[in-house]
């Protein structure tokens, strides 16, 4: 069961600077209690500005870290929308909420161990993109990359299943493609890879979690020194790749990692 947040907006600082004019040389008056509190409250306020991000993308992200450490845990469902279908997907409303969050900490939960949604593996490299949204951005899928049907619209005739149809897939970074059903394969590969994971949009409580792992931790250190003077490098994107392979072993064995807040959905 999913519960709605009720978010609030703390008030702003509000206030009025009161002048006084005279035609006649009368003495100048003395600023009243109010006056001067309302003067004063009108000079802090552009300190207490500038003290914030300038830039409103680093605003919204600080509140919203801010937000997820007081909210509650969000509890995802553990059992298929329907038990009679051949592949294992959620809800179509959790299924829209995943594509529209593009949360890489809903995404790790979505693939803990035990979980029963339906893992496929893309049978080449392509470009695709969520359908859902008419401001998707095209992403690259890799052969054998592994990814959650989310929603299947395969097409079947008095309950036999056919060929054809496409998929909702929502990769370990969080974010959702559309693709064909014959572009993908339930067969696990040897090798199983994995979205990137920027390991800036983990919150701090799951970073702190997965480097108390070794393998994680290693390969953390290795990222932070390659992509440290150009995180646009050769060197730093195999760094990535690595590490995100290590954080994905991780959960797939069973480690761990913090359930996502409830300010995600």
């Amino acid at each position: 069961m999913f519960t709605s947040q009720l978010v609030r907006f703390a008030p702003g600082f509000g206030g009025a600077l009161l002048l006084a004019c005279s035609a006649g040389p009368r003495a100048a008056q003395p600023a009243s209690p109010a006056t001067s509190t309302a003067t004063t409250a009108n000079v802090a306020e552009p300190a207490k500005a500038s003290a914030e991000p300038a830039d409103a993308s680093d605003r919204e992200e600080a509140a919203g870290a801010s937000v997820a450490q007081e909210a509650d845990s969000l509890e995802l469902p553990t059992a298929c929308a329907d038990a009679s279908a051949k592949v294992c997907t959620p809800s179509a409303t959790l299924a829209r909420n995943l594509c529209k969050k593009r949360s890489t900490e809903l995404a790790l939960a979505m693939f803990r161990k035990g979980s029963p949604w339906s893992r496929a593996y893309l049978r080449l490299n392509m470009e695709a993109w969520y359908t859902g949204s008419r401001l998707a951005a095209p992403s690259q899928l890799v052969l054998d990359e592994e990814v959650i049907v989310v929603e299947s619209r395969t097409r079947s005739t008095g309950g036999i299943q056919m060929g054809g149809g496409s998929f909702d897939v929502l990769r370990w970074n969080g974010v959702c493609v559309s693709v064909m059903a014959d572009e993908v394969t339930f067969a696990k590969p040897p090798v199983i890879r994995v979205a990137p994971i920027q390991w800036k949009r983990l919150t701090s409580e799951t970073r702190d979690v997965l480097l108390k792992d070794a393998s994680v931790r290693l390969r953390f250190e290795v990222q932070r020194q390659r992509c440290q003077a150009d995180d646009e490098a050769p060197r730093c994107t195999e760094a990535v790749t690595e590490l995100s392979q290590r954080i994905a072993r991780f959960v797939r064995k069973g480690g761990e990692v913090p359930s996502p807040k409830l300010v995600m959905w």
